[in-house]
């Protein structure tokens, strides 16, 4: 018996972003929905949407899903590349919804950038960080490893060069 997404005992719970989706009358601030399995097949579940959502912020544009803090449960990191860091346009962040009994909830949410909590870099105009996520085990700990595209990354003089943080 696994645990999907919402935590109710069900295998396949899907996340779909809508990346384009307005919250309030905020344009294509983005929303992630989750489709919930159960018995009868998928049904309407919770939608996550940031806390402080700007126009084409793009949460949700991107998705990955793992056991990031190891306690048994999915948790889900969601990519929004346009992103604003403070003054710093479309830098990009990944926030991650942690899992628990209950399925995935916004409490205790962390939200990452570049240069912040341990992440190398900066957050810097067209960066894009989180353009691009994927999910693994490379530690040989059964913790998933979240992994996080920076297409837009300058490398030195090479503009766009792009970068990959673990």
């Amino acid at each position: 018996r696994a645990a999907g997404v919402l935590g109710d005992g069900y295998l396949l719970d899907v996340a779909v972003g809508a990346p384009g989706e307005d919250v309030g009358a905020v344009n294509a601030a983005g929303a992630v929905n989750i489709l919930a399995g159960t018995a009868g097949g998928l049904s309407g579940g919770p939608l996550f949407t940031q806390d402080n959502p700007e126009p084409v912020d793009q949460f949700g544009a991107v998705l990955a899903a793992g056991d990031y803090d190891g306690d048994g449960f999915f948790d889900l990191a969601v990519g929004a590349p346009t992103e604003d860091v403070g003054a710093t346009g479309d830098a990009g962040a990944v926030t991650v919804l942690f899992g628990g009994p209950g399925g995935l909830t916004t409490a205790g949410h962390q939200t990452l950038v570049q240069g912040g909590g341990g992440i190398s870099g900066a957050a810097e105009g067209s960066d894009l960080f989180g353009a691009a996520l994927a999910s693994a085990i490379m530690a040989g700990d059964d913790v998933h490893d979240l992994v996080v595209g920076a297409p837009g990354e300058n490398l030195g003089a090479t503009v766009d060069a792009g970068a990959v943080n673990v």
